[in-house]
């Protein structure tokens, strides 16, 4: 399992030098508690996300812990579990898509929700239709609702990495913490 974290909103408007020392501590906070809870969990990330990987084989109790663990770390404005795979033809897609959430289709209104970062030889809303259409034909749901659906089927893309998101849970917010004993004398 995967966690792509994005950071408190306020921390995107800052200097490139303070938003970077930001982010490190960010980092650092993140991989000292998770670390606690399952020593192979791995932390990464770049300028606009995080990622805590968590291995397959881990318990579900852990990766409860964990998600527990995320909510309450300052710094972190909302994070999503999700699965990641290599970004594969649209077929492809529909096909992972509907494994991961056709069960929780079924007798529920949809819609299909895509964000991308990276430059693709299509649009978002062209995958939106052709997953949507998939699914629709696929799975026993109640039909596609753009607006107020009960069921929203999320995916993000990322340069050549796709992500279908479990859910979506919210952060503490705020300015990522200082331990005390960093603080000058």
């Amino acid at each position: 399992m995967k966690y792509i974290i994005r950071f408190f909103p306020e921390m995107t408007v800052k200097s490139r030098a303070v938003r970077q020392q930001q982010i490190k501590q960010l980092k650092k906070n993140i991989r000292q508690i998770v670390k606690e809870i399952w020593e192979p969990t791995r932390v990464g990330g770049c300028w606009d996300l995080l990622e805590v990987e968590v291995e397959e084989d881990a318990p579900e109790a852990i990766t409860t812990q964990i998600s527990d663990a995320l909510t309450c770390i300052p710094g972190i404005h909302h994070f999503m579990e999700a699965q990641e795979y290599e970004l594969p033809d649209f077929d492809r897609i529909c096909e992972l898509t509907l494994e991961s959430v056709g069960d929780s289709l079924r007798g529920q209104t949809f819609a299909v929700r895509v964000q991308r970062a990276g430059v693709h030889e299509f649009r978002s809303i062209d995958l939106e239709r052709y997953v949507g259409g998939y699914l629709f034909q696929h799975t026993d749901n109640a039909g596609v609702r753009l607006k107020n659906p009960d069921q929203l089927v999320v995916l993000q893309i990322h340069h050549q990495r796709l992500f279908i998101i479990n859910r979506r849970l919210e952060g503490m917010g705020g300015y990522p913490l200082v331990p005390r004993k960093m603080w000058p004398r």
